[in-house]
């Protein structure tokens, strides 16, 4: 009998299950004869597990092997790792059952689940082991401990769920420690478990009961839970699923707290360590039993997690009230609760358990017995599921590899839409006698693979390994390739612009990527309805922008194509017209502060910009005024924007400009120093009080500053030290604001800096640039006149060059000239009155002076005033 099937990445499949047979077809086996069944064993009829391994295309077997002791042992699902290790559980009663690397090396009494691990290419067990105690010897529904299900992780740890009758089956961190399941009046009951292998097989990580008991004032029997399936996610939380009858069964954060029938299903979602639920819940219809102990109400019989961790459950019920959820079918094919009659049932989970995203019944009908045994999800969220119909009108679509049945049972295979509510493909699939579905898979292709079971001679064959029923029942594996499905189409959420905005569409497009090679779908945006005309920037782009010519509300429309399969989603967007144009004041800038030298005069540079209304524009007017300072002052044009403003005495003035739009009106203000010739300030004063200051430099490179009055101290401040490396190479107001500040350079790396002063305070420090050592500071002053201190330069060859500074930013550069190195620049300083520095030579041999009469970059002429013998020097220039 087969049970269960796995696609590994390459598309080979593993199957496994039971079987009598001693000519079960085998290849590079592991154990290559029916243990149980062969004539040596004590009953003929006992069966050994089998485990087969498929090429992708179905036509070989990979290898194939028999697994057993020589009692009977059952194969019941199967799973694979990323590397094509295939992981067996079931159950065994055989004390010779291949243990190797085992966590439990002797089987208990009675029978005993089971967990091996064969090695990719099946040459090899890599683990097995028993799990299971010392069942009661009456425990009558699976005989004993049995596993039904198996899931792997990533790391290579198994998580195995089935029913154990016994009271010291092994458990370690567990959630639950002892068996709730007591007796039934037929017999002992039982309850799930839980378990968590390591990777290599040998030890727990977790193994938990998982179980309830029933109210002893109610019926007599006390509980009976299984667990029938097993699935984990990608974060290492495991979902079991299975049947109870348990009124105590655990919930938490439940959709169902409660009990409905005899039997309902649980669902249970642990921590990734075992030690917690995330949430446990029953789910199942009220109708009372009408059939005695056999009439289990709901049996899950499959279960699947989506990445988002949605649990997916199937099964089958004989409840007319079944919970369900926008439903494909809400309603059963029968009238009252009998064990003789059931409808399988696909339930779709919220993620926190808490509700149902669909929940259906899944049958034809007739009262006849339908159930789905299995199911799997795919990767955009839709559901296959397979089991048996008797019913000759189970939902089919028309694309169905076939159509009807005979009057004998049928597999089939089904698929869910993502939200559960339409069918995108069902098929009938057997022979002319019965057939079951038991398990199905998937691959990453969205390839349906389906294991099950025929008793049909003329049963559907394509590129078989085997062509022919050998026995009365022999077992079938199909593959079926996925129908194109027409892509998923969302165009967004509706939308509110203004004029003249434009819109973001941010639709999306899923598809199945068929047919291949993927990459053939087509977008399109398009405009249904609207009273304007509508601009796409990229009308075949899923995610593009639009823009609109006239207000109101537009529907567009996204559609998608896939081979002639379209579908479409439309978004509504609501355009308003612009709010009416208001006048504003208009945005005015007065410049920035300056310092001038009596006599002179300033050249005021304001900005005003208008915002055009009201129409016609051409209206704003504007005027400068004094708004303090010690004289009056005249102005070229008060109501020019640029003009220029002569100053009669020294002192500091603010000046406004003033925009006038009708009755708007707005206001900057610019602060002009007016310096007089004689009384500037010195280059040294470091906090403006126009006496010059000392600066002080001691070896492990602190710096002092003796603030003077006359020859008085009047105090004395430490604004920091900097390593030796860096050395003081002159002081000069480079920002304007009337106080001396401090420029460094570095010896090795040439970097300049500057300390920008308040008095003996350092307010900021800048970096204005690193020019090559060949270059080297001679002197600091005011060149251009704008009342800020720039930085004359010299290198080896003689060229001159000039930083012209605002701050400890460079505002611009050059170079005036160049002379002979014999001539040595002696200093800078404003010989001629026109509040411009200028600069003075010396010749190295002659003693002769010359001096350059500088207007910016500008040598404006070049004076020799006299010479003097190299026993006089000069000290310093001001």
């Amino acid at each position: 009998m087969l049970q269960a099937i796995a696609v590994d990445s390459k598309k080979q499949v593993y199957i496994t299950g039971h079987t009598l047979s001693t000519d079960f077809p085998t290849a590079n086996p592991i154990q290559a004869s029916n243990m149980g069944g062969s004539s040596s064993a004590p009953d003929s009829s006992q069966s050994d597990v089998f485990v087969t391994k498929f090429t992708a295309d179905g036509s070989e077997l990979l290898y194939s092997t028999y697994l057993g002791g020589s009692n009977i042992d059952e194969g019941r699902d199967i799973a694979v790792d990323e590397d094509g290790n295939a992981y067996v559980t079931g159950r065994t009663s055989s004390d010779n059952f291949p243990i190797i690397n085992p966590f439990q090396d002797t089987k208990s009494d009675g029978a005993d689940a089971f967990v091996t691990k064969l090695a990719s290419d099946g040459s090899s067990l890599i683990y097995s082991t028993f799990l299971g105690g010392s069942s009661h010897e009456e425990f009558f529904l699976f005989g004993h401990d049995a596993a039904s299900g198996i899931a792997v992780d990533a790391a290579g740890s198994a998580y195995i769920t089935g029913v154990t009758g016994s009271d010291d089956f092994p458990i370690k961190n567990a959630i639950q420690a002892q068996n709730a399941g007591g007796f039934l009046a037929s017999g002992p009951g039982g309850d799930a478990f839980v378990t968590k292998l390591s990777p290599d097989g040998t030890a727990l990580i977790y193994s938990t009961y998982l179980g309830g008991g029933v109210n002893p004032e109610g019926l007599v029997d006390q509980g009976y839970d299984a667990g029938m399936a097993i699935a984990v996610d990608r974060t290492g939380h495991a979902y079991i699923t299975g049947v109870t009858v348990s009124d105590f069964f655990p919930t938490v954060n439940a959709f169902q707290e409660n009990l409905s029938g005899y039997s309902d299903i649980f669902l249970t979602k642990l921590s990734p360590d075992g030690s917690a639920f995330i949430y446990s819940t029953y789910l199942g219809g009220s109708i009372p039993p009408s059939d005695g102990l056999e009439s289990h109400l709901e049996q899950a019989t499959g279960i699947a997690v989506d990445d988002a961790g949605h649990a997916y459950l199937a099964g089958w019920t004989n409840s007319i009230d079944f919970p369900v959820a926008n439903a494909l079918q809400p309603l059963p094919p029968f009238e009252h609760s009998n064990f003789t009659f059931s409808a399988g049932f696909v339930t779709k989970f919220m993620v926190d358990g808490s509700g149902l995203i669909y929940s259906t019944y899944l049958s034809g009908s007739q009262p006849f017995r339908d159930q789905v045994n299995a199911i799997a999800v795919d990767a955009a969220g839709n559901a296959y599921v397979t089991g048996k119909a008797a019913s000759s009108d189970f939902p089919i679509t028309p694309d169905a590899i076939k159509k009807t049945k005979s009057v004998f049972q049928a597999a089939f295979v089904t698929v869910f839409t993502p939200n559960g509510s339409a069918l995108s493909y069902s098929s009938y699939l057997g022979g002319s006698d019965d057939d079951s579905g038991i398990d199905i898979a998937l691959d990453s292709s969205r390839n349906i693979y389906v294991a099950g079971q025929t008793e049909s001679t003329d049963f559907p064959i394509m590129n078989p390994f085997q062509a022919f029923n050998a026995g009365v029942i022999d077992g079938f594996v199909v593959k079926i390739a996925p129908d194109n499905i027409a892509p998923t189409v969302e165009a967004g959420p509706a939308q509110s612009i203004i004029l003249p905005n434009i819109a973001n569409l941010n639709g999306s497009v899923s598809d199945d990527s068929f047919p291949d090679p993927p990459g053939t779908v087509l977008t399109i945006w398009e405009k249904v309805s609207g009273p304007g005309t509508v601009t796409f920037a990229d009308s075949a782009a899923v995610k593009t922008t639009a823009r609109f010519s006239l207000p109101g509300t537009y529907i567009l429309r996204l559609t998608a194509d896939d081979d002639a399969l379209t579908t479409s989603d439309e978004i509504s967007i609501t355009v308003n017209p612009p709010p009416p144009l208001i006048n504003q004041a208009p945005m005015v800038d007065a410049g920035p502060m300056q310092t001038i030298f009596l006599p002179g005069q300033a050249l005021l540079n304001g900005t005003v910009t208008d915002d055009g209304l009201p129409n016609p524009p051409g209206t704003v007017t504007t005027t400068w005024s004094k708004i303090s300072g010690p004289n009056v002052v005249a102005f070229g044009n008060p109501n020019a924007v640029d003009t220029t403003v002569f100053f009669f005495s020294a002192g500091t003035y603010v000046l406004r400009l003033t925009a006038l739009d009708g009755p708007l009106s707005r206001s900057s203000d610019v602060t002009i120093t007016a310096r007089d010739q004689g009384t500037s300030s010195p280059s040294s004063d470091v906090n403006g009080d126009g006496k010059a200051d000392i600066v002080w430099r001691n070896t492990n490179g602190m710096v002092a500053i003796w603030l003077m009055k006359g020859v008085t101290i009047t105090s004395t401040g430490f604004p920091g030290g900097v390593a030796t490396e860096w050395q003081i190479k002159g002081v000069g107001d480079v920002n304007g604001d009337g106080k001396a500040d401090v420029i460094w350079r570095h010896g090795t790396s040439g970097a300049v800096a500057v300390w920008l002063m308040n008095g003996v305070t350092m307010r900021s420090v800048g970096f204005p640039g690193s020019p090559s050592t060949d270059w080297e500071i001679q002197a600091v002053g005011d060149v251009n006149g704008d009342g800020k201190a720039d930085i004359v330069w010299r290198n080896s060859r003689g060229a001159t060059a000039i930083w012209f500074m605002n701050g400890a930013a460079i505002a611009s550069a050059g170079f005036p000239g160049g002379v002979p190195l014999v001539w040595q620049i002696k200093g800078v300083g404003d010989v001629n009155g026109d509040g411009k520095a200028d600069v003075i030579w010396r010749h190295g041999t002659s003693g002769t002076v010359a001096i350059w009469l500088m207007n910016g970059l500008t040598i404006t002429s070049v004076g020799f005033p006299g010479s003097a013998p190299n026993i006089w020097t000069v000290n310093e220039v001001d």
